[in-house]
């Protein structure tokens, strides 16, 4: 039965129906081994790429739990009338637990799958479950950035930041499996080239493992190691950026450390020192090093603000001339390095104002790191020269200027009197542009966990209803895939504003914004490009203006029947 469960593709609700169908399979079934595969087979994938933390004293009763609370879920949401702000304020109120963003997280995948096939899907639900991922994805961020902002020690995983951080992303949930892949595909590489054919067979004379140590026979041998080890992760990752119907994703639509997992985008220096400095702690954490006549002492690496810091030595990262993009280690002695940055600064090498170059850094130095990216301009030259842009994944400036306010907020030791006032009104300043339940309810999750009643006032859920479109012309109708020649993106037509102005949704933009009808063009793609547009907008947003999809995956608007009391934007 476990065989069947595993690769027959059985769903919990399967087993359940054969659990009741009779008495005998209801006791052939009454082995926890088998429950445990149909939990593991269903959510198992889930919670491990999430790193959930569930217990589960039963199997049994975890699966009839998590398939109550799917079909619960399911039918809430085909029972609902969530036409506003307020209303989807109090679903998503009702649906915090983490079984339900465990239940979301699965339905949207099940959604996603039928997508693909170009099946018919649920829209509501598909609106619905990608705004409660959503949510959940900000508390989870935010909670871990709190917990850890204000931690003085240097020791960090760094790319435990950058995935926890990355749930700031609206495309966070459909990229996160592929951490877990490729993080094994470079384990499994660096095991075999390094761990095996250097340490272990002895592949190169000048390095020998002996009692748990490490000898390299000079600085120069451990600088060609350490090159080499971080050839082996970088050649680990498949770079291959995505083309979007025929036109190339713009950047900002990058996954910070999940865009390099998944290949869109090679990503900023900082960025992948992260995964450099994980797998080499991974793999020599377990030994002590000693190079020429230096004393032995344990593996460390830490990055610092340009480089990774390996013992005395710092390891870094240059510009490919053939592919443009940073992908050649290279190394230093700590000596070296020094001169070379007082040279350049023109001060003596003794100066303090070497150490922040030199220095690790913490969770709170990446914090202030973040806040510095722009959608369109990719962090200042001026702050890391030479670095490529980092950029975040999200959909608007707004979105990003939300995200910077509250991490300047918890990035605050103590917040009170003038601070707060300005804090205030920042974040006033922001929901007035975004009006959405996701960015409130993450606020009041902040207020309570902060105790600041001063929050209260400016918490004011704002009333909007959804849009109903109706606009339609000889060139465009409602739903309807445009291009937008001067932008070079692809938008979706909303409705005409002011007669010949369409209002419509443009990628890495405002939600709506208004734009001539002469500088757009009508796009026709096939289905298959036309579902991977609407996954690129977000089906939480496009359900603010589009009810469904039909047979020809072409969006079905809101009449102004659909919304009661309908009110302007």
């Amino acid at each position: 039965m476990v065989c069947v469960i595993r690769y027959g593709n059985l769903a919990v609700d399967d087993v359940l129906s054969m659990s009741r169908a009779s008495s005998g399979l209801r006791q052939a079934l009454d082995h926890e081994i088998i429950w445990k595969e149909a939990f593991l087979h269903e959510w198992g994938s889930i919670i491990n790429d999430y790193e959930l933390t569930v217990p589960v004293a039963m199997y049994h009763q975890a699966c009839v739990s998590f398939a109550c609370r799917r079909n619960t879920l399911v039918q809430r949401i085909h029972n609902s009338t969530i036409r506003s702000n307020k209303e989807m304020s109090a679903f998503l109120d009702r649906h915090m637990h983490l079984h339900d963003f465990v239940v979301a997280l699965r339905l949207y995948k099940d959604a996603e799958h039928q997508l693909l096939l170009e099946s018919p899907v649920d829209f509501k639900l598909l609106h619905v479950v990608n705004t409660l991922i959503i949510r959940h994805n900000y508390s989870i961020a935010i909670n871990w950035v709190h917990q850890h902002l204000h931690n003085l020690e240097f020791d960090h995983d760094y790319e435990q930041f950058w995935f926890k951080i990355g749930h700031f992303g609206k495309s966070f949930h459909k990229y996160v499996h592929l951490r877990h892949r490729v993080l094994s595909r470079i384990r499994r590489r660096a095991h075999s080239e390094i761990t095996h054919n250097i340490l272990y067979n002895g592949s190169n004379p000048k390095i020998r493992l002996e009692n748990s140590t490490i000898y390299f026979a000079s600085n120069e041998a451990f600088i060609k190691f350490m090159k080499t080890f971080a050839s082996v992760i970088l050649d680990s990752l498949e770079f291959e950026p995505p083309v979007l119907s025929g036109y190339s994703v713009s950047p900002d639509q990058g996954h910070t450390i999940l865009s390099i997992y998944s290949g869109i985008e090679w990503g900023e220096s900082t960025v992948l020192y992260a995964i450099m400095v994980k797998i080499f702690r991974e793999i020599l954490d377990k030994y002590n090093i000693k190079v020429g006549d230096q004393q032995a002492s344990p593996f460390t690496a830490h990055i610092t603000a340009q480089f990774i810091r390996v013992h005395d030595y710092y390891l870094g990262l240059e510009k490919n001339p053939l592919t443009n993009i940073n992908d050649v280690p290279v190394m230093m002695s700590s000596a070296t390095y020094k001169r070379f940055l007082a040279r350049t600064m023109n001060i003596s090498i003794r100066d303090d104002k070497l150490e922040p170059f030199v220095s690790p850094i913490r969770f709170s130095h990446l914090v202030e790191y973040y806040k510095l990216a722009n959608l369109q301009f990719g962090i200042p030259e001026e702050q890391f020269e030479g670095d490529d842009p980092l950029f975040i994944d999200v959909k608007t400036q707004q979105e990003l200027n939300f995200i910077k306010t509250l991490l300047r907020f918890l990035s605050l030791k103590q917040v009170s009197g003038y601070t707060t006032y300005l804090f205030c009104l920042e974040l006033y300043l922001c929901l007035k542009e975004l009006n959405n339940a996701i960015h409130i309810l993450t606020l009041m999750e902040l207020y309570a966990s902060q105790d600041l009643c001063v929050l209260q006032e400016y918490l004011v859920m704002s009333d909007a209803r959804y849009e109903y479109t109706n606009g339609i012309s000889e060139r465009f109708k409602s739903g309807c895939l445009v291009y937008h020649d001067e932008k070079e993106d692809i938008g979706i037509f909303i409705k005409y504003k002011l007669l010949t102005y369409a209002k419509i949704l443009r990628l890495g933009s405002r939600w709506d914004e208004v734009i001539h009808e002469v500088d757009l063009e009508l796009f026709m793609p096939s289905s298959a490009q036309k579902l991977l547009t609407y996954r690129e907008f977000g089906f939480d947003i496009l359900g603010l203006y589009f009810k469904d999809i039909d047979n020809n995956m072409e969006l079905i608007p809101y009449k102004k029947d659909d919304i009661e009391d309908y009110t302007f934007r």
